[in-house]
Order: C-alpha cells, then sequence, then structure tokens
C-alpha cells in the first residue's frame, strides 16, 4: 500500500506540472488497468479529480471510473450517473464508449430491481455496437450478450436464453476468450432442464464437461457433470450415473469425507435417488434424510419428502409413505403459492416499468411544448403559468389514475390466483370422491349391502382400509389418531364416509339398527369430543373430512 500511494503522487505532481496531457495519460493509464486490476484503477481516477479538466476528460474519468466499479461487483443504488453518461456518449465519443454507457445503465438497472429497464439498456447497448468496426470490442460486446443470457435464465425464457448464450459463444470464439465460452457453453444444460429435455440434459452436460477437461479445467469439467446425475439416475442409467457420481465427488471440490459444501447439499438427494434405484434402502433413506436435514428451501425439501415417500412405497410402509406424502402436497402448496406471488412481482415489475416510461415520454413532450411556447409567447407569462397550473392538475390526475389501475389488477390476479385454487382444490376432492366410488371393494360392499346378514370377506376390509388410507388420508389419520376404537367401529366410520346408508351398515356388519345408531353417538364423543348430539351429527361430520 504505501508503495502505491508513493506511485500516485509522483503522479500527481507529474499532472501538476504537465496539465491535461498529464491527466491524459493517467485516464490511459487507468483505462489499461482496468481489467486486470480494477481497484488500481479507481484508485488513479480518484487522485485525478476533476480540478482542470476539460469537459470530455471528465465525462471519461466518470465512465472509467463507473466501469472499474462495477468490475469491482459495486452494488449501484442509482441511476443518475449511468443516465448522465448515456446522454453524453449517444452525441460523443466512440461506439465502444456508448456500448459501454448504456451497459453500465443496465447494470444499474439490474442492482435496482428493475428488470425490463435493465434488459432494455442491454439491448440499447448491442444496438449501439459498429461490429463491422475492427475497433469493435467483442469482449464487452460478448459479456452483455451473456448477462442478457443469465437476465432471461433468472426469468426462464429459456428461448431467448438460449439466442443470447448462442450469440456470446459466437462473440467469445471471435475475442477468442476461453472463458467466456466455456461458461456460456455450461449454461445451455440449464436451458434444457427449463425446456424439460432431459436427454439434452445429459448430452449438454457431457459435452460441457469435455471441452473444460479439453482446456485442463479439471474441477470445472467435474461439476458440469452435476445436472446430468438426477436424469440418468431416472432414465436407470446407473451405471453412467455412478461413474459421474465418482468423477464429481473425487474432483469437483464440492465434496469432502462424505459431505458436500454448503449450497450444494441437492447433491445428498441425488445420492438418495441413486441408492432407491439401486436397492440399497438404508443407504438411500440415510442421504435423503440428510438433504432434508440440510436444506431450507422449499424445492429441495420436496425432493426430499418425495423420496422419503417412494422410499416408504418400496418398503411397504403404508402409514410413512402416507406422512410423507402428506408432508410433500402441504409444501408444495407452499411452494406454488410463492411462485404465484414471484410471477405477481414479474408482472408488476414490468406494468410498473412501462407506466413510468410513459409518464416520463409525457413530461418530455410537456416540456417541449413548454418550452416551444415560452419562446414564441415570452410576454404571455400569465398564460404560461395557468397552463402550468392545468398540466400539474392532470399530471396528478393521471398518476391517481395509474395507481388506481395498478390496485385493481393486483386485486384482480389476486382473484383469479385464489380463485384456481378454489377450482383446483374441488376438482381434486370430486376426482377422489369418484374413484372410491368406483373402487372394486366399494362396488362389491355396495351390491352385498342389499342383502341382510351378508358375510364380507377379511380380505375386503383390508382392501377397503387400503383404498382410504390412499385416497384419503386426512381422514384416515384423523380415525387412527383416535385411541380405543374397536376395528368394527373404523368400519363403521369408513361405511358412513362412503355414503353407505344405516340400513346397508346393518347388512354388510350384521348389527341391529339401535346398535348402529349408538355406536354413532358414542363415535361423536369419542372422534370429536361432543358428548351432546345425535347420529345424525356424526354422520354431517364425518362425512366433511376429506
Amino acid at each position: 500500500m504505501p508503495k502505491r500511494l508513493f506511485h500516485i503522487a509522483i503522479v500527481l505532481l507529474s499532472l501538476c506540472a504537465c496539465g491535461d496531457h498529464a491527466a491524459q495519460r493517467m485516464l490511459e493509464r487507468a483505462e489499461a488497468t482496468m481489467n486486470d486490476n480494477p481497484n488500481e484503477a479507481i484508485a488513479l481516477l480518484d487522485s485525478i479529480g476533476d480540478s482542470g479538466l476539460s469537459r470530455s476528460q471528465r465525462m471519461r474519468r466518470l465512465l472509467l471510473l463507473t466501469n472499474a466499479q462495477n468490475k469491482c461487483d459495486t452494488v449501484f443504488r442509482s441511476d443518475s450517473i449511468q443516465r448522465l453518461l448515456v446522454d453524453y456518449y449517444e452525441s460523443h465519443g466512440t461506439a465502444n464508449d456508448c456500448m459501454l454507457a448504456h451497459y453500465l445503465l443496465g447494470r444499474a438497472y439490474y442492482d435496482m430491481g428493475e428488470v425490463p429497464a435493465a434488459l432494455e439498456s442491454f439491448q440499447d447497448a448491442t444496438s449501439s455496437a459498429d461490429t463491422t468496426s475492427s475497433n469493435c470490442d467483442l469482449h464487452l460486446l460478448s459479456r452483455i450478450h451473456g448477462q442478457t443470457a443469465r437476465l432471461f435464465l433468472e426469468q426462464e425464457a429459456s428461448q431467448n436464453a438460449l439466442d443470447e448464450i448462442n450469440k456470446t459463444i459466437h462473440l467469445a470464439r471471435l475475442s477468442k476468450d476461453t472463458l467466456m465460452l466455456l461458461a456460456m457453453i455450461a449454461q445451455i444444460p440449464l436451458v434444457y432442464e427449463m425446456e424439460n429435455m432431459p436427454d439434452s440434459v445429459i448430452a449438454a452436460s457431457e459435452h460441457v464437461s469435455g471441452m473444460y477437461e479439453k482446456f485442463g479445467f479439471k474441477t470445472e469439467a467435474a461439476r458440469a457433470l452435476g445436472p446430468s446425475i438426477e436424469y440418468l439416475i431416472q432414465s436407470s442409467q446407473l451405471s453412467k450415473a455412478k461413474h459421474h457420481m465418482d468423477i464429481f465427488e473425487n474432483h469437483s471440490g464440492w465434496y469432502h469425507d462424505g459431505n458436500v459444501l454448503k449450497g450444494h447439499e441437492i447433491y445428498y438427494y441425488i445420492k438418495g435417488l441413486y441408492y432407491l434405484k439401486t436397492g440399497k434402502l438404508d443407504s438411500a433413506e440415510f442421504y435423503l434424510r440428510k438433504e432434508l436435514s440440510s436444506v431450507e428451501g422449499l424445492h429441495e425439501k420436496i425432493l426430499g419428502f418425495q423420496g422419503l415417500c417412494q422410499l416408504y412405497k418400496q418398503k411397504s410402509t403404508p402409514d410413512s409413505m402416507a406422512k410423507y406424502a402428506m408432508n410433500c402436497q402441504n409444501l408444495t402448496n407452499l411452494y406454488y403459492d410463492e411462485l404465484a406471488a414471484t410471477n405477481v412481482q414479474r408482472l408488476q415489475a414490468a406494468y410498473n416499468y412501462n407506466r413510468l416510461r410513459k409518464i416520463a415520454e409525457e413530461k418530455s413532450a410537456e416540456a417541449k411544448n413548454a418550452h416551444f411556447k415560452s419562446a414564441i409567447l415570452i410576454l404571455a407569462l400569465a398564460l404560461m403559468l395557468l397552463l402550468l397550473c392545468i398540466v400539474v392538475i392532470y399530471y396528478r390526475q393521471k398518476k391517481k389514475e395509474f395507481r388506481e389501475s395498478e390496485k385493481q389488477l393486483y386485486d384482480k390476479l389476486r382473484k383469479i390466483e385464489q380463485g384456481q385454487k378454489q377450482r383446483d382444490s374441488e376438482a381434486e376432492a370430486e376426482l377422489r370422491e369418484l374413484r372410491l366410488l368406483r373402487n372394486d371393494v366399494v362396488l362389491r360392499l355396495k351390491e352385498n349391502a342389499q342383502r341382510a346378514n351378508s358375510n364380507i370377506p377379511l380380505k375386503d376390509w383390508l382392501s377397503l382400509q387400503e383404498t382410504i388410507k390412499e385416497e384419503l388420508p386426512v381422514f384416515f389419520s384423523t380415525i387412527c389418531m383416535t385411541q380405543g376404537l374397536r376395528q368394527e367401529e373404523i368400519n363403521v366410520c369408513m361405511l358412513i364416509r362412503l355414503q353407505f346408508k344405516p340400513k346397508e351398515i346393518c347388512n354388510i356388519t350384521g348389527l341391529s339398527p339401535q346398535v348402529i345408531t349408538n355406536m354413532r353417538k358414542r363415535l361423536l364423543n369419542k372422534i370429536f369430543g361432543k358428548a351432546e348430539g345425535g347420529s345424525k351429527d356424526f354422520d354431517d361430520r364425518i362425512s366433511k373430512i376429506r
């Protein structure tokens, strides 16, 4: 650090002695160190200051300083400086300068969460590039297309992302930028994942890994195989999956002593899935539970519960399977709630951007109109003041209307979302009821219910019980949680839930109507804790459990 300060002090002395020429050399030196050492470039540019610089030098210094800050991953909280740079370089400097100014404005918008504005600025940046010139900054142009691709990936616009990725790859080859080339090729499997193309994910991952291996990046080559492993397991290509897992665990740098680094815990689920496929259920359960205890995201937890549900299905343990199926369903509902909220936020951001752009265009038109009138009607000051008042009132009214429209749009989206959830829930409930009523064992019971003293085989009762567990897990859990229920009471509960009439229940169970009536009254107290009430009350309550 003292050496750097001494260097800057010498440069400052030179600047004082040589004036504009020295300042220009400092700017050129800062630009030359920009890519390799942006922190040093910032120090050099801070040491120059604006005093004594021409306007073009001040703007050049500001452009370089903002670019260096961006390279140091500075989070921009405002777009004021970037807008100033765009306004200047739209009519001054080179095409490369204009491209950089628009790109920096896009970076500011991205940091501020204004995705539509960021995309538009990136597109303005690429449009500013002069690709016919031998001086075109292909490295910067490829970075802009690469950032645009990542932005489309974040928005799950897969085809747009793929188009930008291909452009970036083309430019990276032209500029001989190997790292950018490999980084973009590595994004292609993500596109295929969004498109639900498992075979393409596998092929692309292996291609990316081979490219990394070719250029000597062994660690990156191992990491690139990660996306393919789950799809290989799901398609029962277990030998190849094991080969990829061994490479990933031994060379990715993310797996040590049976543990993955934080942020990559989803790999425990993949290992659990592999052991499920190979029939090693104890190992599968170990890794699935390890994944659940390590991850925080809803999607990752859903995968873990799905794995355990599949595990207990293979173990033929229906109670545990129902438990984890219910956990999975609850988390899935939460996940889709969050997803819907995110989509509403995206729509809101796009709507806000279009609204603000329209206001800006209106204000710009108003400003030009006011300037023209002030030049022509300079003596009509009173009229101009009146016109200004009208404009202000009009602007406030439009702003109020926009806010009301924004609220109406949000309310409408919320109602649509709630209605869809309600319809989905009702449709699922009706489907379960229909499956139950058409079940073979239920149909047999309905037929036997028409004859008195029907002798129902034990296997039919067991089959009915398994069907209820599968189709109505909440109902069955409610019954199971009640202590002290006899098997015949459980059977009566199931028959009432399946809409059997008391007389039909008597025919099936061989019990008298009075016994059935008394039993229903007792069950009302046992299951629901209601000492008061009759058999009809019990029937109403038990039939509503879904």
